[in-house]
């Protein structure tokens, strides 16, 4: 009886040590995931956003260009990512009447938007305008889009990247060539 109870009291310790130090996800605290390995995006398409489009319904007001690329894999949520737009230089690309970064469901839905400051396609923080039942920790998944305001300007052709930034545990960058 004496061997059980301190073999129980061992195990109790040793999980008392080890549970707490686990993570969401089952990722210790402290470890970092590349967000390579936990999102991606295809390739980008990009179009003349139609009339009578608005950033807050479409993603892209009318007469702006957009780009479109579609989630293909994802195991990350809303707080784990932030999107950028660089230049062939390797700077945040700005576009003077650019709106922003917005995310779709499968179904056309709005599910979060980031609105950039003075056309600098950049989110300073992943914190994203939510639309009803979208939360910080809701998934993003396959067949989810982007939507990319670029403004007024034809983007097409300027070398630009799309950038998707590790947030959080996930570190490091993914990127798309946008045409």
């Amino acid at each position: 009886m004496v061997v059980v109870v301190i073999t129980l009291l061992l195990v109790g310790a040793v999980l008392g040590v080890l549970i707490p130090q686990l993570g969401t996800g089952g990722v210790p605290r402290g470890q970092s995931i590349p967000i390579g390995s936990a999102f991606a995006v295809g390739g980008a398409v990009e179009a003349a956003c139609p009339s009578p489009s608005t950033f807050a319904t479409n993603g892209c007001a009318a007469g702006h260009a957009g780009y479109t690329l579609m989630v293909v894999a994802s195991t990350v949520t809303f707080q784990d990512v932030a999107f950028e737009v660089l230049t062939a230089a390797g700077d945040v690309a700005h576009e003077t009447d650019g709106l922003g970064f917005t995310v779709f469901n499968a179904s056309g839905v709005v599910l979060a938007q980031f609105v950039v400051s003075g056309g600098l396609m950049s989110m300073g923080s992943a914190t994203w305008t939510y639309s009803s039942g979208t939360t910080s920790s809701t998934p993003l998944t396959y067949f989810d889009y982007i939507v990319i305001d670029m403004g007024t300007n034809d983007p097409t052709g300027q070398g630009l990247v799309f950038v998707v930034i590790g947030v959080g545990q996930y570190t490091g960058t993914v990127s798309r060539i946008l045409p």
